[in-house]
């Protein structure tokens, strides 16, 4: 097994048990508290880890297209975080990650090939053709599970 294929395996299973722990911390806290202290652990970390790499220095270089970038990243980042954190506070983080995971190839597919000019083959059309069709097993079969698309809680 090549190495990013292990890292992969690792951070599906980190990410793939995250959002229990959060919707633990989410029975005690507002959605927004969280992301708050979530933020301020991962600014001092990234402090640290920035100081450390010396990439304090590099960023005297960046253009203002990156600044940019950095900044609706980490925006759109922190929106999409939060509505995350309302919708496993209201429904099982199952159902909830098994609607937006397919949702995000298909908007990353998408953006990248109106914005940036990636090119997209005819499979790629064929697996987002099969996303689609999960979303709507998933969405049609889901509902019928008690708890998982009920998003009143």
């Amino acid at each position: 097994m090549v190495l990013w294929e292990i890292l992969a395996i690792v951070a599906a299973i980190f990410w793939g048990v995250r959002p229990y722990f959060e919707k633990e911390v989410l029975k005690h806290i507002q959605p927004i508290e969280y992301l708050s202290l979530r933020s301020l652990l991962l600014i001092l970390v990234a402090i640290i880890v920035l100081w450390r790499m010396k990439t304090f220095s590099k960023m005297k270089k960046f253009n203002k297209k990156i600044w940019i970038y950095l900044f609706v990243g980490l925006i759109m980042s922190t929106i999409g975080f939060f509505i995350f954190l309302n919708l496993i506070q209201r429904a099982m983080p199952s159902f909830v990650i098994s609607i937006l995971n397919p949702l995000t190839i298909i908007v990353t597919v998408l953006v990248g090939m109106w914005f940036f000019h990636q090119k997209i083959n005819v499979w790629m059309w064929v697996g987002i053709g099969f996303v689609i069709a999960g979303i709507v097993l998933i969405g049609v079969k889901g509902s019928k599970i008690e708890g998982t698309s009920s998003f009143g809680g």
